[in-house]
């Protein structure tokens, strides 16, 4: 799907990390295979004069042998978690995730419940938090509440978004993403308190990326689109174990902090004030 459709280009365009990060697990799959498959051919013509049915016999042992070294390694190295991601969000692109519209609806119904519940309620806010690959679900899941809030004439100035780590256009690129688009244009005529926190150390996210404009969506309303600054949050001695860990970086939006800075997640989720106070951006 991104190689014959020919996004990666725009993957390679907008974002390098990311290009990178796709290409890893058929590079993986490939020059182990191939690796593999010059060994075993090898060992082929060594046996095959001397029994071919021996021969035949440890190549298909060794094909099985070199197939659970692989799939075990793969896990090892985070294989399976990217080309998990690359998959649903092609999927999710097209509509094929039956369960995918339920979702959604539930989670909406359950934002659109409180906030009928609290519109004369003052100094509240609801927070829509989502990360990663969660990060596109929310799309979808405050588009639906924004739609069906202007229809009751909600006030949404309590709703707000922030997005950690987000890989949207994984689906917002495709060529088969029109309700997912259409999702992104109801959001960016929204004028909706958002920030959106991604970070050149995390191999899966698309860093500072404004996905409206790479998409080809006009917005007039846009999220702030901030990094972390992990490098200012951890010691020298613990940044340097994590700076090219790409899959552990992806997770640092969820930890605590060892050293107090402008990004706190626990802060921005639980603290006292309101969430734009806190992160300092208006």
């Amino acid at each position: 799907t991104y190689i014959f459709s020919g996004i990666f280009r725009v993957f390679a365009k907008e974002s390098k990390t990311q290009l990178i990060a796709g290409l890893y697990p058929i590079v993986y799959f490939c020059l182990s295979y191939a690796v593999s498959f010059v060994g075993i051919f090898y060992l082929f013509q060594m046996l095959e004069s001397w029994n071919l049915v021996v021969a035949i016999l440890c190549v298909l042992v060794c094909l099985w042998s070199v197939t659970k070294v692989i799939l075990y390694l793969g896990k090892k190295f985070a294989v399976f978690w990217l080309s998990n991601i690359y998959v649903f969000c092609a999927k999710y692109a097209a509509g094929k995730i039956a369960e995918s519209q339920a979702l959604i609806n539930e989670f909406s119904n359950v934002i659109l419940n409180v906030l009928q519940k609290k519109q004369e309620t003052k100094n509240y806010e609801l927070i829509l938090c989502a990360h990663s690959v969660g990060t596109i679900l929310a799309m979808s899941v405050a588009a639906r509440v924004v739609r069906i809030a202007q229809e009751q004439k909600l006030d949404l100035k309590c709703f707000k978004i922030l997005t950690l780590g987000q890989c949207i256009p994984l689906v917002s690129f495709q060529k088969s993403c029109g309700q997912f688009k259409m999702d992104l244009q109801t959001l960016g005529n929204a004028p909706l308190v958002w920030f959106d926190f991604t970070a050149k150390i995390d191999g899966a996210c698309f860093p500072l990326l404004d996905y409206f404009r790479a998409s080809g969506i006009q917005a007039k309303f846009k999220p702030k689109f901030l990094s972390p600054r992990f490098h200012q949050l951890f010691t020298p001695q613990t940044y340097k174990k994590i700076r090219y860990n790409w899959y552990l970086a992806h997770f640092l939006y969820l930890y605590s902090n060892e050293i107090l800075g402008s990004y706190d997640f626990f802060n921005f989720i639980g603290g006292k004030n309101t969430l734009e106070s806190k992160i300092g951006a208006v």
